[in-house]
């Protein structure tokens, strides 16, 4: 599985991380190291913004991230989070 994500300043991932995840950014980066380094994952790819975000999603079979509902893409299956 690809895993997509924010930079960490960008408003949306910080809401994301804040909002959904119950962490700031520095801390899900941190989770994610952690686990990297233990060889468990394979570290997140770091996108610019939103529109690369669903391009590089709807590109790759088993990819996950995240965007505003606005920016939905038909080649993308999506979930709302509440």
């Amino acid at each position: 599985m690809r895993v997509f994500v924010l930079p960490d300043e960008d408003p949306l991932h910080v809401a994301f991380t804040k909002d959904r995840l119950g962490l700031f950014p520095y801390q899900l980066r941190g989770v994610w190291d952690r686990q990297v380094f233990s060889g468990t994952v394979q570290a997140p790819t770091r996108v610019a913004d939103e529109s690369e975000m669903i391009r590089r999603v709807a590109a790759a079979p088993g990819a996950v991230g995240y965007a505003r509902s606005a920016l939905r893409d038909p080649r993308v299956h999506t979930l709302e989070v509440r």
